[in-house]
């Protein structure tokens, strides 16, 4: 099988591409959503323990929002290595392609499986998530 993946990600957003090796065609074969990582921080939190009152009179917030935010992107970061260890198990595809947001594509590759590590083949810092099918191929080599 000479089947090749891309996921197309950025912290909320994750497109699944099914190609050959020459990328002729890109197939979307799936569309992920993170919706809670869309949100703002402060929606994400509001049902959250709100601010604690310190001793000395100040007060603190118990959660930072920032930390909400990357909370958020390494659960999506998860869901899709859950995604692809599932196409892997079926022999959907013996090459992988990340291309994500700087960021986001730091997050997959601590939070990807090693086996599914291990089929990478091409990694582009790039967030190309809003972008179509031809607008992606654009930005792949010729082969691999």
């Amino acid at each position: 099988m000479d089947t090749v993946w891309l996921i197309v990600a950025e912290s909320s957003r994750a497109k699944i591409y099914s190609t050959d090796p020459s990328f002729r065609e890109l197939v979307e074969v799936e569309g992920l959503v993170h919706g809670r990582s869309r949100q703002h921080a402060h929606d994400i939190t509001e049902d959250l323990p709100g601010r604690n009152i310190g001793g000395d009179g100040s007060h603190h917030a118990l959660e930072s929002e920032t930390g909400i935010k990357q909370e958020e992107a390494i659960l999506f970061a998860q869901q899709i290595d859950r995604y692809v260890q599932a196409g892997r198990s079926a022999n959907q595809f013996s090459k992988l392609v990340l291309i994500a947001a700087p960021a986001f594509l730091g997050l997959l590759r601590k939070h990807m499986d090693p086996q599914v590590a291990k089929l990478v083949v091409y990694e582009l810092n790039k967030n190309l998530v809003q972008c179509d099918a031809g607008e992606v191929r654009k930005h792949l080599p010729a082969h691999i």
